[in-house]
């Protein structure tokens, strides 16, 4: 858990000391499997906290979430997601939108493409991943981890 990754998931501490990261699931592991497992669960935890703000304030409810980006090509967080959300996760086959989004920008601005809608018509879907695991053992998994972070939150004082 980054106290100081400012990813508005509500968790950021600017009195934190970044040379002790806590990762909730990884005590007393040895093992960087178990750290890297730690990394995928907490981005996926802090995800669903966010996304569950946003439909709180927007009052939209989601009914599927769109990804992108490098970590959208892992399937074990992809997976993770649409258990904890009960989403269908859809991961488009170009992964790395950025550089797509400025290129369909200028082609838009040369007439490549007449408009949105036909940029909208490339996307494809790689994968789409569904919910899979019980909702009542995300849920527990979810307020183990809210558990966590609350524990962690201070843990080191920055007077040492």
């Amino acid at each position: 858990y980054p106290e100081r990754s400012h990813t508005q998931s509500g968790y950021t501490n600017d009195e934190a000391d970044n040379s002790y990261p806590f990762i909730p699931g990884c005590v007393c592991q040895r093992k960087m499997m178990f750290v890297g497992a730690g990394t995928v669960q907490n981005l996926a935890y802090q995800t669903q906290d966010v996304l569950e703000a946003m439909e709180k304030d927007s009052g939209i409810t989601l009914k599927n979430l769109r990804v992108d980006g490098g970590a959208s090509v892992s399937d074990i967080l992809m997976q993770i997601q649409a258990d904890l959300l009960r989403l269908p996760v859809d991961r488009p086959t170009q992964v790395e939108t950025t550089a797509f989004g400025a290129a369909a920008l200028a082609g838009l601005a040369v007439g490549v493409w007449n408009g949105f809608d036909e940029l909208a018509a490339l996307r494809r879907s790689q994968c789409v991943f569904r919910p899979q695991r019980e909702e009542e053992a995300c849920l527990a998994d979810l307020a183990r981890w809210h558990r966590a972070v609350e524990r962690s939150r201070s843990w080191i004082e920055n007077n040492v």
